[in-house]
């Protein structure tokens, strides 16, 4: 396949689209009626698609959230009844089956304003501020003061009047109606910024996801104000303010510096929205031209090159586009063209077609408006509310699961249509 540009329309208003949380007005969003509807409710549609490793959620019309896939860390926040077994050498996983499920499972909350997924992780924002989240807690991410999964929604401790929630592999930000951030999780590379983080003791030294490193509750970072939306990563987050700068904290790849002090990014000034994945990262100026930096190790970034790049430059390779998406857990990107057509494009993830800059369209028979992003698998929401989901089928996140195949790298099998 050769190198070749996307072919978007271009677009004047930009938004991004992704897996990490999106700012809401919780005086506005649908609430929904205290009735629980079936799930096989006929004409049941999904307002946001939100994806982690191995797992899918989804925000419904009615305010509920539905997840399915993996389910081994308790990312579902639901039984998942369906065993898959896991003895992929490839993986280095010989254990015992784990838990997963192909079709949509109700988590059992109300009133949501939204939801966000990484790694095996899964939050949502409530109606009246608080967030709830469930899965994988090794690094503290669920934010309830410990590092236990939780299989069921749990309370993000001392969180309240929050407006948005981001969620990365190993650590949680929230954006407050004041303008401010809490955030927790793993710290390790700074990307908790500037909260207190107890001192190790003499002679121990801190390693890549060490517990010891990780703050497990919320922590409001002191002087980050007027922040009007927050993006998290594998190990960076950034926050847009309402001046139009973009300031950010962590590390961007793995041979940057690792800084918890926010610093201004000046290329990214006015930005209407930010994409942050593991090591490479980009930001949407107006008119959907986009700014990327990062490792650049198979010509992610579209900028021509394989360079790394410790500031943005221009995407030379990629037209104007509506959204953007990156995976906090791949190299994979995806963008959404402008216009009527509501085309994907992806793009990234050595070993699979559309490595680096080589750049593929996926196969959907509707407008896409989102689209989300797991280590093998990927979704796309409908303007109808239809989601659809392509890539590996072995643990069920796409809403189908084939049995009798391992887990792949697999990321190109066709599209198809999630039952609700």
């Amino acid at each position: 396949m050769s190198r070749k540009a996307l072919s978007l329309t271009p677009v004047v208003a930009v938004v991004i689209a992704c897996s990490n949380g999106a700012a809401v007005d919780r005086s506005t969003h649908p609430t929904r009626s205290t009735a629980r509807p079936s799930l096989t409710t006929p004409g049941a549609h999904a307002t946001t698609v939100v994806a982690g490793y191995n797992h899918t959620c989804a925000r419904m019309a009615d305010a509920t959230v539905r997840c399915w896939g993996a389910n081994d860390h308790g990312q579902l926040g639901a039984p998942a009844p369906t065993a898959c077994a896991n003895t992929d050498s490839m993986f280095g996983v010989t254990g015992s089956p784990q838990s997963c499920r192909d079709t949509p499972a109700d988590v059992g909350l109300v009133d949501v304003a939204a939801v966000a997924a990484a790694a095996d992780t899964t939050c949502a924002l409530l109606g009246d501020g608080t967030v709830r989240c469930w899965g994988g807690n090794t690094y503290g991410a669920v934010g309830d003061g410990t590092t236990t999964d939780r299989p069921l929604p749990t309370p993000v401790a001392g969180l309240a009047n929050a407006t948005q929630i981001a969620l990365g592999p190993k650590h949680a930000c929230a954006r407050l109606g004041d303008g401010g951030v809490a955030c927790w999780g793993n710290g390790f590379y700074g990307q908790l910024g500037p909260v207190p983080i107890a001192p190790l003791p003499p002679g121990v030294v801190a390693r890549q996801g060490d517990t010891s490193v990780s703050v497990l509750t919320p922590q409001r970072l002191a002087g980050l104000t007027n922040v009007v939306d927050v993006s998290v990563g594998e190990q960076l987050t950034c926050a847009r303010l309402a001046t139009g700068d973009v300031t950010c904290f962590g590390q961007s790849y793995r041979r940057a510096p690792a800084d918890p002090t926010p610093r201004v990014v000046p290329a990214l000034h006015g930005a209407t929205a930010l994409a942050l994945g593991t090591v490479n990262h980009c930001g949407l100026l107006h008119g959907g031209v986009a700014r990327c930096w990062g490792a650049n190790i198979g010509g992610e970034l579209l900028d021509g090159t394989r360079t790394e790049r410790p500031e943005p430059v221009p995407s030379t390779g990629l037209p104007p586009v509506s959204t953007m998406c990156m995976s906090t857990v791949s190299s994979r990107v995806c963008a959404i063209g402008g216009g009527s057509g509501g085309e994907v494009q992806c793009w990234g993830e050595s070993g699979t077609v559309g490595v680096g800059g080589l750049l593929r369209q996926v196969a959907l028979p509707i407008a896409a408006a989102q689209v989300a992003l797991g280590a093998n698998h990927g979704c796309a929401l409908g303007g109808d509310g239809s989601v659809w989901c392509w890539g590996d089928r072995f643990w069920g996140a796409t809403g189908a699961r084939d049995a009798q195949a391992a887990p792949t790298s697999a990321f190109w099998t066709p599209p198809q249509r999630v039952a609700f």
